[in-house]
């Protein structure tokens, strides 16, 4: 039979070593605090675990309440980590403070003199309900990274493993112990319970490095200076969207928008300004387009609008709401603006081409400039003028 003691020093030995790792290993992502709670939530099981290995050598107090209670606020810790790792707020019962104040019940049952088994029920049962917590919170996030539903239903066979311990030994079918006992299902508890720091410290690591990777994605494919898409991500948008409508036959809309007399802004007001300005005008129309159309800056003060499922017509109201929206929103007092428009739309077939409805688009905007800016150009002989 495997020697427990050995096992829980093997435990312990592990989370300090994974917590040493994870405080050199984690990316910049979340900066140092997320650092130091995601090793903060190891090193300090692994002080409370290690101090198991100490029973029968050191005082009780330090062995089973400090001991106790440095394990559960560890695992406060860890569901910490990860609610902060995916952007998540942590429920009050499941929080460090809630670790805290049932630490402090189990001193006062300890000074009271409870029993091993009374011990046991309050201490391992919050292990099992926060073992269970950190489950819940990995499992109702997983769609995103699929590592997440691994961790999650590992924590989730050791939650049950916890339960179904503790019943057994309210039921006297399996003996009331402490850590050290070295009964077979103890023993197994404490083989998977090395697994879990395994996947909790690798799979940490691997959401961390799936959601840096999609953050830089994300940073190559947008503007920096003003947050809609560049033309990278435009390339990438238009050929999903192009042939979605060829097969489905829907028709697909264009906007090509340009700020009028940009250039009159930056010789006046500096290009420092001239940015502020774009960023605005960026804002006001992200502000006005449906969630399934999407904002690109196709290059200097041009934006282009992609609008899915949109015939000409629903194309115009949509570019001359945007025009009085603009007008409605200046800059500042000194600072009214104004855009033109160039508008195409078709329904794409087989033999048609994305980038003919795009320069078709822009010859407009160039016609709607022509005929004296601030209007909405959508056909070859007639621009829409300012309302």
């Amino acid at each position: 039979m495997l020697d427990n003691r050995t096992l829980i020093f093997a435990i312990a030995l592990l989370e300090l070593l994974c917590g040493l790792l994870v405080l050199t290993a984690l990316g910049e992502r979340h900066g140092d605090r997320q650092r130091w709670v995601w090793s903060g939530s190891f090193l300090v099981q692994g002080t409370g675990v290690g101090l198991f290995v100490l029973r029968d050598h050191a005082p009780d107090w330090l062995t089973i309440p400090v001991a106790n209670t440095l394990l559960m606020l560890g695992s406060s810790l860890t569901i910490q980590a990860f609610a902060r790792l995916l952007g998540r707020g942590v429920p009050p019962l499941l929080s460090l403070p809630a670790s805290c104040v049932h630490g402090i019940v189990f001193w006062a049952a300890y000074a009271a003199g409870a029993d091993m088994l009374q011990k046991t029920l309050l201490a391992s049962g919050w292990l099992g309900w926060l073992q269970g917590g950190t489950a819940w919170l990995l499992l109702k996030h997983s769609k995103t990274h699929p590592a997440q539903r691994v961790i999650g239903g590992w924590y989730v066979l050791m939650s049950t493993m916890i339960w179904i311990m503790l019943t057994a030994m309210v039921a006297n079918l399996m003996p009331v112990e402490s850590p050290l006992g070295n009964s077979p299902a103890r023993n197994f508890y404490q083989l998977c319970a090395l697994g879990t720091i395994m996947a909790s410290a690798m799979g940490y690591l691997m959401i961390e490095n799936e959601l840096n990777r999609k953050e830089l994605v994300q940073l190559a494919q947008r503007d920096s200076l003003t947050g809609a898409l560049n033309r990278r991500a435009l390339e990438l948008i238009a050929a999903t969207e192009w042939s979605r409508h060829v097969r489905y036959r829907l028709p697909l809309a264009i906007l090509m928008v340009d700020i009028d007399h940009f250039k009159a802004i930056n010789d006046r007001y500096g290009h420092a300004t001239g940015d502020q300005v774009l960023r605005h005008f960026s804002a006001v129309l992200r502000g006005e387009i449906r969630r399934h159309e999407v904002i690109v800056r196709y290059g200097g003060e041009e934006f282009l609008i992609l609008a899915p499922n949109t015939d000409l017509d629903g194309a115009i109201l949509l570019a001359e709401r945007i025009q009085r929206v603009i007008r409605a929103k200046p800059f500042d007092q000194n600072i009214t603006l104004t855009a033109s428009f160039g508008v195409a739309a078709q329904i794409p077939s087989p033999q048609s081409d994305w980038a003919a409805l795009v320069k078709t688009a822009d010859q407009r905007l160039y016609r709607a400039k022509a005929c004296g800016r601030d209007r909405v150009v959508a056909d070859e002989s007639a621009a829409t003028a300012p309302a």
